[in-house]
């Protein structure tokens, strides 16, 4: 154990919001027989972001192959960069232990992450077509795309405005019959929130809104700006 150590190199590293970041570790040493774990943190509140197991950690990734024999490179690859994540991240060593939990044994000196944002003023939700028009039975695609992810929400599309408006899509895991999003928005910097209404029926003819929300942690989203709205005209 005395021959073990945990190197982060970097003390600093600085990504803008939407971005990827590399945070480097490697030890000079695989013994004692035991896992690595990357956290943000110390403490009590500290939060695993990766475990070099079976486990999938969204965003997360590793950078080299660890089930390579003498492979010392413990780096990971975190992608789509929030401000959230903004924090120390320490790359720690256990040594595995059969009857209680493994036990941590050494930490490397922490890689301060530091995350630069975009501004609300930044942000903006741009329609670039006022009219669209389609035959019935055809397609329409309605196109949206932002400037920045910032802040942190979703994007919805609506019919209509007021207390008339109805959702027509928003980009979850939610399915919403005849409407599929365009491009993929899971992308790391995608700002294409474009969707596709599939056989359009008189129905849907009005004006549609592109709208971004601000995440609400305790009570429901936030919107914070719509776009200039699309109207649809269905032809017969």
């Amino acid at each position: 154990m005395k021959e073990l150590k945990v190197i982060q190199p970097e003390k600093t590293v600085s990504a803008h919001a939407g971005r990827s970041v590399t945070l480097k570790c490697t030890v000079t040493s695989l013994l004692p027989v035991g896992p690595i774990k990357w956290f943000r943190g110390v403490g009590q509140s500290r939060h695993l972001t990766f475990s070099f197991t079976e486990e999938h950690f969204p965003r997360v990734t590793r950078i080299s192959d660890v089930t390579k024999r003498n492979n010392m490179d413990f780096s990971i690859h975190i992608s789509n960069i929030t401000l959230e994540d903004a924090g120390t991240y320490y790359c720690v060593k256990f040594q595995r232990n059969s009857l209680e939990s493994d036990i941590e044994i050494q930490s490397g000196g922490g890689t301060e992450m530091f995350v630069f944002g975009a501004t609300m003023k930044e942000l903006k939700v741009i329609h670039p077509e006022k009219t669209v028009s389609v035959c019935a039975g055809g397609s329409a695609t309605l196109k949206c795309t932002v400037t920045s992810l910032l802040p942190m929400g979703p994007i919805r599309w609506f019919r209509g405005v007021g207390q008339s408006r109805h959702l027509i899509f928003s980009f979850t895991e939610e399915h919403f019959c005849r409407v599929t999003n365009v491009s993929d928005v899971t992308k790391s910097n995608n700002l294409d929130f474009s969707i596709c209404i599939c056989n359009v029926i008189l129905a849907d003819v009005g004006t549609y809104y592109c709208v971004k929300f601000l995440k609400g942690s305790l009570e429901s989203d936030n919107e914070i700006q719509s776009g200039g709205g699309t109207e649809l005209l269905v032809f017969v």
